[in-house]
């Protein structure tokens, strides 16, 4: 009997290739850095500088971009400020504490004292005093009561026709034509208040008009 030897083919490994190709399918991604440019526009309400932003105060305002000088911030008008920073618009200017806005005929608005106050010192609206009044909103003085030894009755008078007769004396026609502020005759009248006229002269006991 004749024997016949025979080998077992051997296979060859693929696990190399394998570990090859799997650390080929595990590398990250690679990483690219793209630059771009981007021009920056400056905010209304704002003016910048060097890279810094920088907020309009208060009393001014920016209604445009890419300003770039600090007088970009215009000023609100006369007696008028901002409630806050950074503003865009004439139309976030108010106007100050006692002032009132007023438009003129031709459509433009301002800040004026209201009736019954008159500009001090160019800066402020304080109430007319007493013996004074203002009709109209302007940034005018007060004007006082036309009539000699005559006053108002209180502060803030809008009207000449709140003035009247000082205590002691009593509103009477004049001998040119016009009217007085007459002292109240004594012993027979009681003018202690102020505002007395012919028609109501206080008498006293006893007495009479004639």
């Amino acid at each position: 009997r004749r024997w016949i030897r025979c080998c077992r083919r051997s296979r060859r490994s693929t696990t190399p290739h394998l570990r090859a190709r799997s650390a080929r399918r595990s590398a990250p991604p690679q990483q690219k850095t793209v630059t771009k440019t981007v021009k920056f526009n400056c905010p209304k309400g704002k003016w910048c500088t060097a890279g810094l932003i920088v907020d309009c105060p208060l009393g001014t305002y920016n209604n445009e971009t890419g300003a770039n000088y600090q007088t970009a911030c215009r000023p609100c008008p006369e007696f008028s400020t901002t409630l806050n920073k950074s503003a865009t618009s004439i139309l976030d200017c108010v106007c100050q504490p006692g002032f009132m806005s007023s438009t003129a005929a031709d459509g433009s608005a301002s800040c004026q004292c209201a009736a019954g106050y008159e500009i001090m010192n160019g800066v402020r609206c304080d109430v007319c005093s007493a013996g004074s009044y203002k009709p109209s909103v302007a940034n005018a003085k007060c004007t006082d009561c036309p009539i000699e030894h005559s006053t108002t009755l209180g502060t803030g008078s809008k009207s000449e026709s709140a003035c009247v007769c000082k205590a002691q004396r009593f509103l009477a026609d004049a001998a040119n034509g016009t009217v007085e502020c007459a002292l109240c005759p004594v012993g027979s009248t009681n003018c202690t208040e102020p505002g007395v006229e012919l028609e109501t002269l206080p008498l006293l006991a006893d007495f009479w008009r004639s």
